[in-house]
């Protein structure tokens, strides 16, 4: 009797294995190919000045990024170690921008 129950959980050991499997190798079958973007991100360190909040500057940069304007001001955040959305005239802020890739397939 005890034989039989090893012999039982060993085949159901086994069975589970092959079903991961196959189930793993499926996954990879229909894996896809990674899409290059459209943009890529560049950064760049811009001089605050007198007027310029994360809003105004979200609103010049943020026209062909795929980020909504909250997005990015929090991303500008983020980028920048800010806690809040206080900047200061004649500070430096880096600013991610957009521009078309070059793929080399297209």
């Amino acid at each position: 009797m005890r034989q039989k129950k090893l012999y039982m959980l060993l085949w159901i050991s086994i069975v589970m294995m092959a079903v991961s499997l196959i189930f793993v190798i499926k996954l990879d079958i229909f894996a896809k190919e990674p899409v290059v973007p459209d943009y890529v991100p560049y950064y760049k360190s811009v001089l605050l000045e007198e007027g310029d909040s994360l809003w105004k500057l979200a609103a010049e940069y943020s026209a062909d990024t795929p980020y909504t304007t909250s997005e990015y001001i929090a991303q500008l955040k983020s980028i920048n170690g800010l806690t809040d959305d206080t900047i200061h005239t004649g500070c430096y802020l880096t600013v991610v921008y957009f521009e078309k890739s070059q793929n080399p397939f297209e």
